[in-house]
């Protein structure tokens, strides 16, 4: 049986898609936050604005783990 063999399982009973996401612990936000910002400062990054010239917020970043170049 692979992971996508979805007929011996019923799905629905595992999880409810109708009910709203769980929200975060509030001690997490911060400490996620800590640990980011320190790794950023650690390795020197930077975001590089490439024709973003007359954009203007709200923005949508789209990006996944998959790829060595963001775009």
């Amino acid at each position: 049986m692979g992971l996508n063999n979805t007929k011996d399982r019923n799905i629905d009973k595992k999880f409810d898609f109708a009910a709203p996401p769980k929200k975060w612990k509030w001690y997490l936000r911060p400490l996620a936050w800590g640990l980011c910002v320190s790794e950023l400062v650690r390795r020197h990054s930077k975001l590089k604005r490439i024709n973003t010239e007359g954009v203007k917020p709200p923005y949508l970043l789209l990006c996944t783990h998959a790829a060595f170049l963001y775009f």
